[in-house]
């Protein structure tokens, strides 16, 4: 009688616990779930569709701030004729710099701006993955947007032009 009447017990406050949000739902995210989602979007082609599908998933756990392609005024202003390239291809590779500001948000570790900050990765190798990832990604766009060698050429320029700036000046916005 008494073994019946703990099992009783048992089973109404297991019902009675998590309703009253008195204990973690089985279903909440792990960690780790979380930074495979959070790969799955960072790392996958600009063209692929994991983005929009972990977005919709993780839409507060995650960080989806973006502030496009930001390029420097000081260098939109004092290098001649630059200034309209870089703005130029900054909306060509506007999709390229948004995946790159979520992998930045999400796996480094600067907890400034808004939004969620889950430090997956804080870690050299991270940042050179979501920058190589950056390339790679603006590389294709190039790809699918022009169709000469002329013009392919002058894309894929401004696209390691843009990768070298994450590269040597991406740390302090990666690491904190």
């Amino acid at each position: 009688m008494k073994r019946m009447l703990v099992r009783l017990l048992t089973v109404l406050m297991l019902g009675l616990i998590p309703a009253a949000g008195l204990v973690t739902p089985a279903s909440a995210v792990t960690r780790v779930q979380l930074a495979d989602a959070a790969s799955r979007a960072a790392f996958e082609p600009v063209t692929g569709g994991q983005f929009k599908q972990v977005r919709k998933i993780y839409p507060k756990q995650l960080n989806w701030t973006t502030d496009g392609c930001s390029v420097p005024k000081v260098i939109t202003t004092s290098v001649s004729g630059m200034g309209l390239v870089l703005r130029y291809y900054s909306r060509v590779f506007h999709d390229s710099c948004v995946r790159h500001d979520f992998g930045y948000r999400n796996f480094g570790g600067n907890a400034s701006g808004p939004g969620a900050h889950p430090k997956l990765g804080v870690n050299a190798t991270t940042k050179t993955r979501i920058d190589k990832r950056f390339l790679n990604n603006m590389k294709i766009q190039c790809a699918a947007k022009y169709h000469t060698w002329v013009t392919k050429r002058a894309c894929n320029s401004a696209a390691n032009t843009f990768y070298l700036a994450v590269v040597k000046g991406g740390k302090k916005a990666f690491f904190g």
